[in-house]
């Protein structure tokens, strides 16, 4: 299963990523450095900077109206997530205003398993950190506005904590995405994330060392 598309520009032309839609974001690291962590019979270990990833992703929700992560995972070098934003309907299910591209139904706010070897010390100082994506945008966010604020939340919460120094560039500029239009798609996306670290040496982003 290739978890990405196929195409030249990395947004879908013509689509609106500010209606309701569920989606499949894959965000990678500059150069695809490791340092996230590492993966070891099958398990991904978070390194400190992996921890700060993983929370910064499961603190979304609180810091977007109407945003959740239905299932989401931190590799070595990159993280997957299906982003779910509902401001274009009341519930997960309705129908969009578009009406030509429903929210698949179903939702589950999890993070997938994980050994950290980051302390609890880090861990309690990411959480104090403030978002700039904290406050409630006027206007329903893009999935740009999500992945730019998550990006920002990261790399600000690695200085403020020493975990990398200041000018530090950590991510690549651009990010992959897949817009989900069913439950089968839904299934799947969720099946690849559970399963990614048990086929890391498979995956299009293992690294291929010399």
């Amino acid at each position: 299963m290739n978890p990405l598309p196929n195409r030249k520009s990395p947004r879908m032309k013509g689509y609106d990523y500010r209606q309701s839609g569920a989606y499949f974001v894959t965000i990678c690291t500059l150069n695809r450095a490791e340092c996230f962590g590492e993966i070891v019979n099958g398990t991904m270990h978070l390194s400190p900077l992996g921890r700060i990833a993983y929370e910064e992703m499961a603190s979304i929700p609180r810091r977007w109206a109407d945003v959740e992560i239905d299932a989401w995972i931190v590799m070595p070098n990159h993280v997957h997530a299906i982003v779910v934003n509902h401001s274009g309907s009341d519930t997960l299910g309705n129908d969009q205003t578009d009406g030509n591209n429903p929210v698949p139904t179903g939702s589950r706010v999890v993070g997938t398993p994980f050994l950290a070897s980051a302390t609890s010390e880090i861990s309690s100082a990411v959480s104090e950190i403030p978002s700039i994506a904290s406050a409630t945008p006027k206007r329903p966010p893009t999935l740009g506005d999500v992945v730019g604020g998550y990006k920002a939340g990261v790399t600000r919460a690695a200085r403020t904590t020493g975990v990398i120094e200041d000018g530090i560039a950590l991510w690549q500029p651009r990010y992959h995405d897949h817009v989900i239009r069913s439950e089968g798609e839904l299934t799947r996306f969720r099946e690849y994330v559970a399963n990614n670290p048990a086929q890391w040496e498979a995956d299009t982003f293992f690294p291929q060392h010399p």
